[in-house]
């Protein structure tokens, strides 16, 4: 039974249970049951969810005639663990999605669970929920993992790291933003997508995390040249992030579709953590390790409202690599600050970021900011800006954040910027910084030769 053996009904009414490769010895109705490692092999992780499944006070028989009886596609995680109570059922979850994946089955989360974030997985801190592999993870329409805080500035509700072949649907993750006292950090994230393979995430909702809503990219400081490959995220909800909505720092085939963020940054008295974007494309990679890179990736149609920045990429490693495809229309409703930034300052960087269209829904503080190194191979392209608000004009500020390795700026051409009011570059007020390589075209006009100086 794919690791799981059972001695039949007189071990059974005698008390002994094989879970796991542990004995379990006892009375399954008592809360007492003393467990014997039949293998020194076991992690204490293991033996405490073995210990939690305990607990629960269900055998692995009742479980398997609930799911024979009533004609389950999957295995509930209430037959493993307690719904709608306030203390930590993590370790009961895991080991029902650990079964039901040993069974090939799905394991369906069918109510509101409490979590904590408190484990260790290859290194990385403050884990929750653990994705398998090979395996289907799926969430009833009411259902939901909502963290017990435990005020740290850095968790995962559900993470994927060295796994391949997921699949989780619906899941509504929800994070301890307003009720956390963390005196630091910006790393707390809802859905964490790193180093993994072939996963599919259908229709995820988080919401108010103290970090990233979802975060797509290696674990800071991982040796190895892996990142996420072959993922797709299907229609996301990001609604309250502190720092990003999403940040996707490195991934291979990575396509998120359509996705939708909402109340980014400072919002219900709380400040946010920088740079408070909805979605931030950040290529990153910790000194001396693997060069970043982001490539045969999309996203889809994004939505970026109510928020404090809309789309930035910042590409400052040396070395980086991308080929991203923004696809369709980036719509930006009610962004308080930049509506979209373009950062590339590293060197011998390659590849593109293309843009089908930014699409201006409201006006916003600063339109754009941008500042992209022309001694690197790295281009961006906007086929499109719509930006159709009388008497708002459309404002290219030359910015030059982080690191900046040239004294020149190029590699970027905006084809069509359609607005009803003045459209006007500001070029770089360091006069050592040239511009030689931006074709920035309003109604057929190359707005660097006419720029505005401030």
């Amino acid at each position: 039974m794919n690791g799981w053996t059972w001695l039949g009904s007189a071990a059974l009414l005698s008390g002994i249970v094989l879970l796991g490769g542990v004995t379990l010895f006892g009375d399954r109705n008592s809360p007492n049951i003393v467990s014997e490692p039949m293998s020194k092999n076991l992690t204490d992780s293991d033996m405490l969810q073995t210990n939690a499944y305990a607990r629960s006070n269900n055998s692995m028989q009742d479980i398997e005639n609930k799911f024979i009886t009533q004609n389950q596609e999957g295995y509930l995680a209430s037959w493993f663990a307690t719904p709608d109570i306030k203390q930590d059922q993590v370790l009961k979850l895991q080991a029902g999605y650990d079964y039901a994946t040993s069974k090939g089955k799905p394991f369906v989360i069918d109510g509101v669970y409490h979590i904590k974030a408190n484990r260790s997985l290859n290194g990385t801190e403050n884990v929750g929920l653990i994705i398998k592999d090979n395996s289907d993870l799926r969430f009833n329409p009411q259902a939901k993992l909502k963290l017990i805080s435990e005020n740290k500035g850095l968790y995962s509700i559900l993470i994927a790291r060295g796994v391949d072949n997921y699949k989780v649907y619906n899941p509504h993750l929800i994070g301890d933003r307003l009720s956390s006292r963390a005196k630091k950090g910006e790393w707390g994230y809802g859905l964490t997508i790193y180093e993994s393979s072939n996963g599919y995430i259908e229709k995820p909702v988080i919401e108010n995390v103290w970090g990233d809503g979802i975060y797509v990219g290696k674990a800071w400081g991982t040796e190895s040249n892996n990142v996420p490959t072959n993922i797709t995220i299907l229609q996301p909800l990001v609604n309250g992030a502190r720092r990003n909505g999403i940040s996707f720092t490195s991934g291979e085939n990575v396509h998120i579709v359509e996705p939708r963020i909402q109340k980014v940054g400072d919002s219900d008295g709380i400040e946010g953590a920088w740079p408070k974007a909805c979605i931030d494309i950040e290529p990153e990679n910790a000194k001396g390790k693997p060069s970043a890179r982001i490539v045969n990736s999309v996203i889809d149609s994004p939505t970026c409202e109510d928020s404090y920045g809309g789309l930035y990429v910042y590409a400052f490693p040396d070395n980086v690599e991308i080929s991203l495809h923004i696809k369709g229309i980036t719509t930006l409703s009610n962004i308080s600050n930049t509506g979209v930034g373009f950062f590339h300052g590293g060197a011998k960087g390659k590849g593109e970021v293309l843009i089908d269209e930014l699409y201006y829904k409201t006006p916003t503080y600063q339109s754009m900011a941008l500042g992209w190194n022309k001694d690197s191979d790295l281009k961006l392209v906007v086929d499109k800006v719509t930006h159709l608000h009388k008497g708002s004009n459309f404002g290219i500020n030359s910015v030059l954040n982080g690191s900046f390795s040239s004294k020149r700026l190029g590699n970027v051409t905006i084809k069509d910027i359609e607005t009803e009011g003045h459209t006007f570059f500001v070029p770089p007020k360091k006069k050592d910084v040239a511009v030689s390589g931006y074709k920035l075209l309003s109604n057929g006009s190359d707005l660097t030769h006419r720029a505005v100086y401030k």
